[in-house]
């Protein structure tokens, strides 16, 4: 999960010093005719002084020599002269825009396709639904014959019928560092829902039956598990040295075609989804690369070929809009899955609001933002002293200003860490220290 170095596509390349010419007047001794330093141009020649040169006449002569001479071949050759407060005339050439090596980032694109491609699987999942539009079901055989002129049988009865419907998506097969064991693959948990048989198909033809090790719903990821072990693997990286307009490249089966692969930058960083009404998720990755049905669980992954998402969202009729869950939340989710068959979201204990102006001037709140404390469950806060009707306006320092930063910063702790509460209490700021509890399953 280790990121690396970022990948550069940008060559620089070198360029010649600029040509110098050191010219410098010194004013002459009252004993002394007029003196020149030396005049050097790559190596040039030193002019000696001679006796009966005239003592003005020939330096506006000379200096008007050279300033035709150097003005029209700096402004033939583009050059630009510089003068500094010492006398010296630097001839400085403009440094031309290094251009974009089209090339040298194509085959960035298609080295990360060829070192990741083998690892990213396609996922086939069986699953029972609930067909409601089934035909009238009979008790027995003869009750069929009661059928009378309108159609209507009152011994007839409408049972729903159960059928097998196939779904489709991705997954990425990952390195496994937290235990011994390899052969785990990285999804959506919305992808292997209430899946009757999944079936990972790699790249390279083979076909595996795999088991759902765990999932979790709150991240909408999954971790299936599958006995072969000789299986190509990608590795995570660190999202949280992504940068806005990143390249990215996005591997998944959309549509059951599969190992499809498109481009595309990092849009933003850090959204929160409201994915239900009652799940959030969290400090997502946003890409334009094209995310369609079918890449659900498939990697995001930087030039240097490491993995800094699993796709997931999309917003139906929008374009160019699609989401990640980071790569540091799905190792995290990995790694509790596979050693603790769950994952422990750390929790405060409480529902609230986020303050609005209409809030605040509806019920005359003192504080103009944070959370508006509605509901205090049995926990943390609770046994902290935290009551209905307070507002969080901090937590560990940090300006809480809505119920999403609240909620990201929680969950940046784990289960058992104690956190500092500070809130408005009808005008008066208090701090509470408030030990985390974990979500209910």
């Amino acid at each position: 999960m280790f990121y690396e170095e970022e990948y550069d596509y940008t060559p620089i390349e070198k360029t010649e010093e600029p040509e110098t010419i050191d010219t410098e007047y010194r004013e002459p001794a009252h004993d002394e005719g007029p003196q020149y330093s030396q005049m050097n141009m790559n190596g040039g020649r030193q002019a000696e002084n001679r006796q009966g040169t005239p003592k003005w006449g020939g330096i506006i002569a000379l200096a008007l020599v050279l300033s035709v001479f150097f003005g029209g071949l700096s402004g033939f050759l583009g050059y630009k002269l510089a003068d500094n407060k010492s006398g010296t005339v630097v001839i400085q050439q403009p440094v031309p825009e290094t251009p974009i090596n089209q090339e040298m980032y194509y085959d960035g694109i298609v080295d990360v396709v060829n070192r990741v491609s083998p690892a990213v699987v396609s996922i086939t999942v069986d699953k029972l639904v609930e067909d409601t539009n089934s035909m009238l079901q009979f008790d027995n055989p003869f009750e069929q014959f009661f059928n009378n002129d309108s159609g209507i049988n009152p011994f007839a009865r409408q049972q729903p019928q159960v059928r097998i419907e196939q779904a489709a998506g991705s997954g990425v097969i990952i390195k496994n560092t937290w235990t011994d064991e390899q052969g785990f693959i990285l999804t959506n948990n919305h992808v292997v829902e209430d899946g009757q048989k999944i079936v990972v198909h790699l790249k390279d033809k083979r076909n595996f039956e795999a088991q759902i090790v765990a999932t979790d719903s709150l991240s909408d990821l999954a971790v299936l598990k599958v006995k072969e072990k000789n299986l190509p693997m990608a590795e995570l990286g660190d999202s949280t040295k992504l940068k806005v307009g990143q390249p990215v490249v996005a591997i998944g089966n959309p549509y059951r075609f599969e190992n499809t692969v498109t481009t595309g930058v990092i849009s933003a960083l850090a959204r929160n989804i409201q994915v239900d009404k009652n799940r959030m998720l969290v400090g997502v990755v946003q890409t334009d690369a094209a995310i369609n049905p079918g890449n659900s669980g498939g990697p995001l992954v930087t030039l240097d070929g490491k993995v800094i998402g699993i796709n997931t969202v999309i917003i139906q009729g929008a374009q160019n809009l699609g989401f990640a869950v980071s790569s540091n939340v799905a190792s995290r989710v990995a790694r509790d899955l596979i050693k603790f068959g769950k994952v422990g979201w750390p929790v405060l204990g409480i529902r609230g609001v986020t303050l609005t102006d209409e809030i605040v001037a509806k019920y005359g709140f003192k504080s103009k933002s944070g959370v508006y404390i509605a509901v205090v469950e049995k926990g943390g806060a609770q046994e902290a002293g935290i009551q209905r009707g307070d507002i969080v306006i901090a937590i560990d320092g940090k300006e809480v200003t809505d119920f999403e930063e609240m909620l990201v910063e929680v969950r940046n702790h784990q289960v058992g860490d104690i956190v500092k509460l500070k809130v408005n209490r009808d005008g008066r700021e208090m701090t509470f220290n408030v030990k985390l509890g974990a979500a209910a399953e």
